[in-house]
């Protein structure tokens, strides 16, 4: 790791400390349990306001899509590379109707969390999210060991300069700041939380708890 990408690393941590330590408590009792599936809710909540999680973001599927997805992740979570793969399996379900908006929730129990909750707002503003997205869960700890040149490559990002000098800009840090306090207003207790036109699972999704309430909500015309 560079001398810049620690300095980097240091002053996230230190800014997000506050909103980490909120949940901290209750994710690793999470992230040391079986690595079993869980269930999700049985019922989601419904959350008024799910639009407003809705705007800004990193943003994955068919923009205009009438399945409107929000994810909070953490990139080094093992629950958030499973949900990746629900997710595939969801877009391909349903084709031409889901959108999904991602917005970071770095956890201090992982260590190179918030770095990656950087890079994901750098890919993001060369319009190289997705592939960033499939490329950390694919390979979720041997990428972030490799540091953020290797990321740069990884994800195609045009510009690596470019990339770089993202890394260190306190405006992408602010939108990491306000991904973050978003999820702690939804009281979130875990990565992912995930809300499906405001239908609020607080565990784990299965593309089949998905489709399940897009066909029960007819979410899909």
């Amino acid at each position: 790791m560079s001398r810049r990408e620690s300095w980097v690393e240091r002053c996230l941590a230190l800014i997000l400390t506050t909103c980490a330590v909120i949940i901290t408590g209750m994710v690793v009792r999470r992230e040391i349990s079986s690595p079993g599936r869980r269930p999700a809710t049985a019922v989601p909540r419904y959350v008024s306001d799910w639009q407003a999680y809705f705007s800004g973001g990193k943003q994955l599927g068919v923009p205009g899509g009438e399945v409107k997805i929000v994810e909070f992740a953490d990139f080094q979570c093992p629950y958030c590379a499973r949900f990746a793969k629900s997710l595939d399996s969801l877009m391909m379900l349903f084709p031409s109707e889901v959108q999904v908006i991602v917005r970071s929730f770095p956890l201090s129990i992982h260590s190179h969390s918030m770095t990656a909750a950087l890079a994901a707002e750098c890919a993001s503003e060369q319009r190289a999210f997705e592939r960033f997205y499939r490329a950390v869960f694919e390979q979720p700890d041997s990428l972030w060991a490799l540091g953020a040149g290797a990321i740069a490559v990884a994800t195609a990002v045009p510009d690596t300069d470019q990339f770089q000098g993202c890394l260190s800009n306190p405006e992408t840090v602010k939108r990491v700041m306000a991904d973050s306090a978003a999820g702690v207003r939804l009281e979130l207790g875990g990565t992912p939380l995930v809300l499906v036109n405001g239908w609020e699972f607080t565990d784990t999704p299965s593309t089949a708890d998905m489709a399940d309430l897009i066909r029960a909500k007819r979410l899909v015309r």
